[in-house]
């Protein structure tokens, strides 16, 4: 008796250390699976065409793993070695592998910012945007003059600059170059559906606007003249006046450093001279602001049809309805450069 007594004991304390020993089997791979295994917020960026040890030597590199090993485990578990998909996927401190992998493996990636101001060219816009994107300045740029892009919604080389409107935007890191531009002109397409209206009013199409928004932007960095400015080049239009700006003969030219316009400037042959053309010129001298696209939308009412930048340099502009009286304005500034030196 007391024998099998004693089998049954032993018996007992073998299962249960074996049900301790599946006790703590069982919660080790819980806390691997389960259990935090990240140290601080990280920006992960997985390239297109990256691989697993990739992944695992920039979380290594930037010291976000509490546990290398362990992070390898539940990624093989769950096949994420065999899935990796690019993109920009925010880590945050505290993570268990297994939320981690799986938000890694589905490819629910994190939209990243892209803000750009006002840039006069369209190689500075793809520069910018680039440079927080996974495509690069080329592929934009190729992407906006391919013909059929600019036939399918009705731009050119000169004008496709307008649906860059400066601002902040969320995007995905790894968004490809096409949908990008379309994303682009779906933002252009609600910012004038919203003004449809006035632009009616005024017999204007949204890519006019943007033109005369752009030379507006290029005359003045006071949002509280652009109205105004605006008023006089509207002014201009409606007595067939030439808009005579001088920002376009400097964009015509090509040189952005130019702080004085010559009289020798103005004879430059080009459709962007709007002092030998009549009407706006051919497209956007730049990707013109918010401000400056609402003073093109909704003018000053006025009767100036001269401006000229203060001689104090304040970016401020006298105005003027009398051509004497701008003739006067004019001199002063002129003379205010002279005495600074200023020749070109």
């Amino acid at each position: 008796m007391k024998n099998v007594l004693s089998s049954i004991s032993r018996i007992q304390k073998i299962l249960i250390g074996i049900i301790l020993l599946l006790v703590l089997v069982t919660v080790y791979f819980i806390n691997i699976i389960y259990g935090s295994n990240t140290n601080k917020d990280y920006s992960l960026y997985v390239r297109t065409g990256a691989s697993f040890q990739e992944v695992l030597d920039s979380l290594q590199r930037n010291q976000v793993l509490n546990n290398q090993r362990n992070f390898e485990i539940v990624s093989k578990l769950l096949k994420y070695s065999q899935l990796v998909k690019p993109g920009h996927y925010v880590v945050k401190k505290g993570m268990s592998n297994m939320v981690l992998v799986k938000k890694l493996r589905a490819g629910n990636q994190d939209p990243v910012w892209v803000r750009f101001e006002s840039k006069r060219t369209l190689q500075e816009i793809a520069h910018v945007i680039a440079s927080n994107l996974e495509l690069t300045e080329n592929q934009l740029l190729e992407a906006c003059l391919a013909s059929d892009f600019l036939q399918r919604h009705g731009l050119t080389r000169e004008t496709v600059i307008s649906i860059f409107i400066p601002n902040t935007y969320r995007v995905y890191w790894n968004i490809k170059p096409e949908r990008l531009l379309e994303f682009f002109v779906n933002e252009y397409k609600k910012f004038f559906v919203k003004h449809q209206d006035q632009l009616e009013k005024l017999g204007m199409t949204a890519i006019q606007i943007s033109t005369l928004a752009s030379i507006v932007e290029a005359e003045t960095y006071q949002d509280s003249e652009k109205k105004r400015i605006a008023g006089v080049y509207y002014n201009r239009l409606k007595q067939n006046m030439r808009l005579q700006a001088d920002p376009t003969v400097i964009f015509a030219i090509g040189d952005f450093t130019k702080t004085r316009v010559l009289r020798s400037d103005l004879e430059i042959d080009s459709p962007y001279n709007t002092y030998k053309i009549k009407g706006l010129p051919i497209g956007p001298i730049n990707a013109p602001g918010i401000a400056s696209l609402e003073a093109a939308l909704y003018p000053e009412n006025h009767h100036y049809i001269f401006f000229c930048a203060k001689p104090d340099f304040s970016g401020y502009h006298d105005f003027s309805s009398d051509y004497n009286d701008h003739l006067k304005q004019s001199r002063a500034y002129h003379e205010a450069l002279n005495r600074l030196k200023i020749v070109k």
